[in-house]
């Protein structure tokens, strides 16, 4: 079976629910294509009606567009072939079909972090604005802490964060974010990926 590149990745094969006593060899040394070789134990046939034999997951790349990528069948890297109790060759019907990638939603990602003095302590009521790549701007004041957050953030964007606060001189107040991406890139500024934070220290 053959799948695209450009969305699907690192294909994950297992059995299916109407095959657990079979035994499966997955191939997928081969990026954008996916072998199976199910084997039942001897004598024993797959009973008739509709059975789901394998199930195979899909990474979805993040630059994906909405749609759907088709799936189809080919001879590379097993050829396709139905074979009966005693090993003979059956007729068999194999059909492509597909995923439908679904679009991103903008309430699943938050960006949040703290803003420090360069001794280490929070800095209250400091100024955030985080700008898009339209220009559309958001606005948040850091609590008693010097702790922020923004909600409901698209992925797949990058954004500017900037910091300014009337106590403070602040030289290191501009951050870029990108949620979604594979590293986060910032300027004089330590990030936390995993907790998607970011920490800014002004001076």
């Amino acid at each position: 079976m053959s799948y695209d590149t450009a969305k699907l990745s690192n294909p994950l094969v297992s059995l299916g629910t109407g095959a657990q006593n079979a035994s499966l060899i997955p191939n997928t040394n081969t990026a954008g294509r996916v072998g199976v070789v199910l084997g039942f134990p001897s004598g024993q046939a797959i009973a008739a009606g509709t059975r789901q034999l394998v199930t195979i997951r899909f990474d979805v790349s993040q630059n994906a567009s909405a749609g759907q990528t088709l799936l189809t069948f080919g001879d590379q890297p097993v050829f396709r072939e139905v074979a009966d109790t005693g090993g003979n060759p059956v007729p068999a019907t194999f059909q492509n079909g597909g995923i439908t990638i679904f679009g991103t939603t903008a309430a699943d990602v938050s960006i949040g972090g703290r803003v420090l003095t360069a001794d280490g302590r929070g800095v209250s009521k400091a100024f955030i604005t985080l700008t898009d790549p339209a220009g559309e701007s958001r606005s948040a004041v850091t609590n008693p802490f010097g702790y922020y957050r923004f909600e409901n953030l698209p992925v797949g964007q990058a954004y500017i964060l900037t910091v300014r606060s009337k106590r403070y001189n602040n030289e290191n107040g501009t951050a870029f974010w990108n949620p979604g991406a594979a590293a986060n890139l910032c300027q004089r500024h330590s990030c936390m990926r995993d907790d998607k934070e970011l920490e800014t220290t002004i001076r």
